[in-house]
């Protein structure tokens, strides 16, 4: 089914916006409109056949070798992937509502919202290898570049999230590292599959705060 997947064109913002078929698993891709579209119907076609798929599913994975005590390769066998029949289901209907993404803000929020599942997904299987995974979302972070947009044409829409955000100013890398540095010790061992919001205060601001938008 995967392979299906090579059919979507799509660019490598990597390698100059190159165009290629598939998605570029080792780093970012991008889908323009008619690669959005044929995604969609090939979800949806996917949604057709879990449709008809037992509760507990069991998946071909890639194939795998396991090392005897002097780490060589002795034996291999094909993964054996588990999901539950519903939550697939829910997730490829998810995917289908790409369709209805309606401007770029948007698009950066839904991909956001799939971060923070996989990361929760991920979490799960390197579990099984005793293994942590956790992701950081970080809000405005003074760097070279966010300099440049906080000079440039919507350095007024930064200045008013700083000044009505609970923090009163923007972040830096350091403060980032810090909760990185958390995480990646052993006094962060007992978490795994969690998204770290890191952006003083903005995004409570956008709920409960200042910055909620008037209706």
């Amino acid at each position: 089914m995967q392979d299906s997947l090579n059919w979507i064109e799509t660019l490598n913002p990597d390698k100059q916006n190159e165009r290629m078929l598939g998605f570029n698993y080792y780093g970012r891709s991008i889908i323009d409109k008619n690669g959005a579209v044929k995604f969609i119907k090939i979800m949806k076609a996917w949604y057709c056949i879990f449709d008809e798929a037992p509760e507990d599913i069991i998946l071909t994975g890639r194939y795998t070798w396991s090392e005897d005590d002097e780490g060589q390769q002795s034996t291999g066998e094909y993964e054996r992937l588990k999901f539950n029949r519903r939550e697939v289901l829910d997730l490829l209907n998810r995917l289908t509502e790409f369709e209805n993404i309606k401007d770029s803000l948007h698009a950066y929020q839904m991909a956001k919202r799939c971060n923070v599942k996989r990361v929760m997904f991920e979490a799960i299987r390197w579990g099984e290898k005793n293994a942590r995974i956790n992701s950081i979302s970080p809000g405005i972070i003074v760097t070279p570049l966010a300099i440049d947009e906080f000079n440039g044409p919507r350095g007024d829409f930064y200045k008013n999230m700083f000044s009505k955000c609970p923090a009163g100013r923007p972040g830096t890398a350091d403060e980032v590292a810090n909760v990185a540095e958390l995480l990646m010790m052993p006094h962060g061992a007992f978490i795994t599959g969690s998204d770290f919001l890191i952006d003083g205060g903005a995004t409570a601001s956008y709920f409960y705060g200042l910055l909620k938008p008037v209706e």
